[in-house]
């Protein structure tokens, strides 16, 4: 799981449970190819474009 949403209100996807509702969903942004976590910053601070921000620094800081 990448990205939890908490509302008051859902849709009518939501599968009902005894303790609340939840609908699962895809996470928002573009897939990391090394971490695979899900963002919306992939590309953000450089060249290493098919990255997220923290794989971004962790890969350069091992160059």
């Amino acid at each position: 799981m990448s990205q939890v949403k908490v509302v008051d209100k859902l849709d009518d996807q939501a599968t009902a449970y005894e303790h609340g509702d939840i609908v699962i969903e895809h996470a928002d942004g573009e897939k990391c190819e090394r971490c695979w976590n899900y963002s919306e910053d992939l590309g953000a601070v450089d060249e290493l474009t098919h990255l997220c921000p923290r794989c971004q620094q962790v890969v350069k800081s091992l160059v």
